[in-house]
């Protein structure tokens, strides 16, 4: 079977005997699958336990925290076109590979990297910020593994022109 067996052992089962709704709360462990179930089992009787009926996903997770823009724009980023900036992010469970992107204005991804260590997030990434002058942009960060698992910019942030006069 390509079901991952996880067992997690819980002090004080013995207190959900009576309870039909039982809790409890669960540490998602670095096992990740597309095939995870969960069963219940008492462990003074192995013939007494029950299953999920269907299969879930354990994936990895990815933060962006910069560019991450703020709620009062006047308070968010600005980066200066020709500027070089960093990108950081946190990953949580195990990933290889990212891509980075940015979108503009809610249009379509534009890609800045492929194929980027996916533990480089936290110490950045340096970007050469492209001449796209817009107030509404976000940076994007997916897994290559599986694209369904990415972050975006929380909100916007600028990409500004500079004007140099030099009398």
């Amino acid at each position: 079977s390509s079901l991952k067996k996880l067992i997690i052992p819980y002090p004080g089962a013995e207190n959900l005997v009576n309870s039909p709704s039982a809790l409890y709360v669960w540490t998602v462990t670095n096992t990740i699958t597309n095939t995870a179930k969960v069963r219940v089992m008492d462990e003074n009787d192995n013939s007494n336990w029950n299953e999920s009926a269907n299969t879930f996903r354990i994936r990895a997770g990815i933060e962006v925290t910069q560019p991450n823009g703020n709620v009062n724009p006047a308070l968010t980023e600005k980066w200066l076109v020709g500027s070089t900036q960093t990108i950081k992010w946190t990953i949580t469970g195990t990933m290889s590979l990212v891509k980075l992107g940015y979108t503009v204005n809610s249009g379509a991804d534009q890609f800045i990297a492929d194929d980027v260590n996916a533990g480089d997030g936290v110490a950045g990434v340096p970007w050469l910020i492209p001449d796209a002058i817009d107030s509404r942009v976000r940076v994007k960060v997916i897994n290559k593994a599986d694209i369904t698992v990415l972050d975006t910019s929380n909100f916007d942030f600028y990409i500004q022109g500079q004007l140099d006069f030099n009398p």
